[in-house]
């Protein structure tokens, strides 16, 4: 049955984040039917000739409309002279790519090259796309060629140092970023760069100093000042304590007291120790459990980290005690920008009432949640076989709030 629950949310979950990241698709060199058909989201009025064309669809690409936007190019590239159908194709292949139609956009980047070789627009979103796409060696081409007929082109020098952060060639990146911010110190999108560079080859230092520069310069910088707090938090060391007291309709009663800190071993490493002390009565039943819990965060690349646990465990009661040792593992996905999937699996002591301390109840619980995060607001829905209830959560540096809700079983003849 915790398998069906637990099946059950991350469905859910898949279908809530495909829904939170949709952007409708235009497919097929941006001249499709896919194209034409575009988005709900438009402006009323149908717009005539070539010039309200392409005025509308500029328009709904600055309101990230990028389906209608695309229908609306493909409407104006049918209207346009041939002299002009060229430009018209790069702004098309433009919005496919933000839309992340990828394959739509390199096929149409690729037919105005075909035309005109010499075009650095089309060669340069080429360049982008391929990267977007994660085809780096690609990328790498175009830019190269892009950077033999124009060695001062200061984007296509930022996008190559870009592919070569994504393949993992730290030092190569971090020496061009560095060129660049030589050249251009003033360049926020350069040394924004070099700061997540130097993240992911394991400076945090380094990159805290370069993310701080650009807050200090610029406090509306919502992606540095993002990387900064996160970069603050990783680099540790932290503490915290809790309190926390519950009670039930058959009149258990649960207080919790609890201390966690955590400080960087290596740029890769990180320590978690959490000491908890749950105290639990049932009229003159009392029980009581001391957990130790040592959790160490294993970072494999910038989108997965895995967190293997070991808790101690003693418990005391009138009916005696006991001593032993519980283990778990979690791992941590970035798989979209600013959100993170986290699924774990932890042989863990159930602690709420002195009858399940008394009879040392340990479950093998398996959980899975899906977390988004915005500038300082965090949300999240998990779901946890152990307790079988599914808990919307909320956070920021005021305010947490929380609602759980049972697992509703699934019914099967």
């Amino acid at each position: 049955m915790e398998k069906k629950y637990l099946t059950l949310f991350l469905s859910a979950a898949i279908v809530l984040s495909s829904a939170a990241c949709f952007m409708p698709d235009a497919r097929a060199g941006g001249e499709s039917r896919d194209a034409v058909k575009g988005s709900t989201k438009s402006i009323v009025k149908e717009p005539s000739g070539l010039t309200g064309l392409l005025e509308k669809a500029r328009l709904e690409k600055t309101n990230s409309n990028y389906a209608e936007a695309a229908r609306l190019y493909s409407l104006a590239l049918a209207a346009a002279p041939p002299e002009r159908q060229g430009a018209i194709r790069v702004e098309l292949a433009t919005v496919l790519g933000w839309s992340k139609d990828y394959k739509g956009a390199i096929g149409v980047f690729t037919r105005v090259l075909a035309a005109d070789p010499f075009n650095r627009d089309a060669r340069l979103g080429l360049a982008r796309t391929y990267g977007w796409a994660k085809d780096y060696e690609k990328s790498r081409i175009e830019y190269m060629i892009l950077l033999s007929e124009d060695p001062g082109n200061t984007e296509a020098r930022i996008g190559l140092a870009q592919v070569y952060s994504w393949e993992g060639v730290h030092k190569k990146a971090v020496d061009m970023y560095r060129k660049l911010l030589a050249e251009n110190p003033g360049n926020d999108e350069v040394r924004l760069g070099l700061a997540r560079v130097l993240w992911w080859s394991g400076d945090l230092e380094g990159s805290l100093k370069e993310a701080t520069a650009i807050v200090k310069a610029d406090s509306g910088n919502i992606e540095a000042a993002r990387l900064e707090r996160r970069l603050r938090k990783e680099l540790g060391p932290e503490l915290g304590v809790l309190l926390a007291s519950s009670s039930d309709s058959d009149a258990n009663k649960l207080t919790t007291y609890k201390a966690s800190g955590s400080f960087n071993i290596s740029p890769l490493l990180r320590l978690a120790v959490d000491y908890s002390r749950f105290n639990a009565s049932r009229y003159s039943q009392k029980a009581h459990a001391d957990i130790l819990t040592i959790r160490d965060s294993i970072r494999v690349s910038k989108e997965l980290e895995f967190i293997p646990k070991l808790s101690f465990v003693s418990t005391g009661s009138s009916a005696g005690g006991a001593d032993y040792i519980a283990a778990g593992l979690a791992a941590y996905w970035d798989f979209h920008r600013d959100t993170t999937a986290v699924f774990s699996y932890g042989l863990s002591p159930l602690v709420d009432t002195p009858a399940l301390i008394e009879n040392n109840i340990r479950v093998g619980a398996y959980s899975a949640a899906v977390m988004h995060h915005w500038d300082d607001f965090t949300a999240s829905l998990r779901a946890d076989s152990g307790s079988r209830k599914i808990t919307a959560s909320s956070h920021s540096s005021r305010i947490t709030t929380a609602f759980s809700s049972p697992l509703v079983p699934i019914v099967t003849n």
